[in-house]
């Protein structure tokens, strides 16, 4: 017997043929879903979109007509394709441009991408139509808002300055000196400029201006010198000797470390684009405390104490070791000008700021960026500030001097590790304005009151020095007037080489080595030096000078002057 399922299929049985059977009004499976068939239905009863024709709108997600993402472009897409505007924009897709709101559609027709606007603008204003142009007689007053007639305006015009809530503006603003400032129109605005000297701060919370001029252009705001370390009368490079602890380098500047040796000195043309020299300090012993400091004349400090002032530099490190740099402004009440130049008598733990010898004391102690410890975030350039009040006594004696001292404070440091320092200033200021930008010659001039000096330089043959022959032998002296006045009676003399010296004279007509060259004598105006030379005997009397082995090369500096 046959044995049928549900589905009239034959399962099982004997004696069954079946031949050439068919069944117009079944579908072949094969046909469902496929071209030129039928559709299919999912598991909700819906014929599947990826079944319905491309004219159906299919709904594709966000677009952004800011900047056309995803990207879209003509000719390229299924007709019905739509995006919501997410960013508004406006974006050429190949026919023109087309602007797009928040909220709009883009469609794809099959050729093109369109635009469907749901953002109209508003359709009437005050029962208005088309382009409306109100007056006040379309808009009715309000409780706190009036309108006033012509006749109304004339007569609060002529009350003006009896009314409750005036207030007195001034219609112009004599200036001294000056053509008389006026307002010609409700336009006009009074403008503060910064400029040379003079710099200006605004406080949005206060609503105030404050104007910090300092002494201006010519009253020497500066009292640091050579701050951007352009003057090297001893030479651009400080080494094996020259680099130690309580050692002067650059002019007026000298050097303190934790022991000698501890970083190498030199000039650097590594700078900030404005400015052309720095002081470079190359770490030569890892893991040591390091900085440079400059003592300011007693008659230079006088406007300073019982004043607020300002110390400012600009910074760079090559490296992150160098992360905690400090910055101080240190009192001397000893005697004037009689100041401990090693001043440190310890040096203390990382972060701990040095203990300072006798009659030494800070006036601004490092702490945070506001009193002048900062933390070095990157290796660039940047400007660094630290405002005190120096006082007038420390423990009840007159402050005579000031110290600038700025110093790594860290213990971590790498060998070619380097500090950059320039534009160095201290003024009397309530905040750092623009670094004082001194001639060239007004700096050397400066300098040589504390370290007179005479420089060999590009084709000069001679170091300004006269002299004469005491004798038939091989001494001569000479002497150099100073150009400017030193601060006190030189007391020796410092070369770049014996071997950079020569020895000139008249009769014979000839020049000769030196075997020596010595400090004779010196004042505040002039200074003598014996030069002894190795073979040549000159005459007695003859004139004589010291000749530089090769041009511009050597240099002779009068020392004892120095702070």
């Amino acid at each position: 017997m046959p044995i049928y399922s549900p589905k009239l299929n034959i399962i099982a049985g004997s004696n069954i043929s079946v031949t050439n059977t068919t069944d117009s009004s079944t579908i072949a499976v094969a046909n469902v879903g496929s071209a030129n068939g039928i559709a299919s239905l999912d598991v909700n009863g819906k014929v599947p979109v990826n079944q319905l024709p491309n004219s159906v709108m299919e709904y594709k997600g966000v677009w952004s007509a800011a900047i056309n993402d995803p990207y879209l472009v003509d000719g390229v897409g299924n007709a019905g394709d739509v995006y919501r505007v997410g960013a508004a924009g406006t974006v050429n897709f190949g026919n023109g441009n087309i602007s797009f709101e928040i909220g709009d559609y883009c469609i794809y027709s099959g050729s093109v991408w369109q635009k469907s606007d749901t953002t109209d603008a508003v359709t009437s204003v005050n029962t208005k139509t088309g382009a409306v142009v109100l007056d006040t007689s379309d808009i009715a007053d309000t409780l706190n808002k009036r309108y006033v007639t012509d006749a109304q305006k004339t007569v609060l015009t002529n009350t003006s300055g009896t009314n409750t809530g005036d207030q007195n503006v001034y219609s112009s603003m004599a200036v001294s000196g000056q053509t008389t400032l006026v307002a010609a129109t409700t336009s006009d605005t009074l403008t503060f400029a910064g400029g040379t000297n003079i710099s200006i701060t605004t406080d949005n919370a206060t609503d105030t201006i404050t104007i910090n001029g300092g002494p201006l252009l010519g009253t020497y705001r500066n009292k640091i010198h050579n701050g951007n370390f352009y003057i090297a009368s001893r030479g651009t490079s400080f080494v094996s000797g020259a680099n130690n602890n309580d050692t002067y380098n650059l002019d007026r500047w000298f050097v303190l470390s934790n022991g000698n040796d501890i970083v190498d000195i030199t000039q650097s043309t590594t700078a900030p684009s404005y400015q052309a020299t720095s002081i470079a300090l190359d770490v030569e012993t890892i893991n040591e405390k390091f900085g440079i400091a400059q003592i300011v004349e007693d008659i230079d400090c006088k406007d300073l104490i019982g004043q607020t002032v300002t110390l400012s530099f600009q910074a760079k490190v090559n490296s992150l070791n160098l992360n905690n740099l400090k910055a101080a402004v240190i009192a001397w009440n000893g005697t004037a000008n009689v100041v401990t130049s090693d001043m440190v008598s310890a040096w203390n733990n990382a972060n701990v700021n040095p203990t300072l010898k006798s009659n030494l004391s800070y006036v601004n102690t490092p702490t945070s960026t506001a009193t002048g410890a900062f933390t070095v975030a990157n290796i660039n350039w940047n400007s660094y500030s630290v405002t005190t009040t120096v006082p007038t006594t420390v423990g009840g004696v007159p402050v005579t001097n000031l110290i600038v001292f700025i110093w790594s404070d860290t213990k971590t440091t790498s060998l070619g590790n380097f500090l950059y320092l320039t534009e160095i200033q201290l003024e009397q200021a309530s905040t750092a304005s623009p670094f004082e930008r001194l001639p060239v010659s007004m700096q050397q001039q400066l300098c040589e009151r504390f370290l007179p000096a005479f420089i060999c330089k590009g084709a000069e043959r001679y170091f300004g020095g006269w002299g004469a022959a005491t004798a038939t032998s091989q001494i001569m002296l000479n002497y150099f007037p100073f150009r400017v006045p030193a601060r006190v009676p030189v007391t020796g003399i410092q070369i770049s080489n014996l071997a950079h010296f020569r020895g000139y004279g008249t009769f014979p007509n000839t020049t000769d080595s030196l075997a020596a060259l010595a400090f004779l004598v010196g004042g505040v105006d002039t200074g003598a030096v014996i030069a002894t030379t190795t073979s040549v005997a000159f005459n007695s009397g003859i004139v004589g000078f010291l000749y530089p082995a090769t041009a511009g090369t050597g240099w002779l500096v009068f020392t004892g002057a120095e702070l």
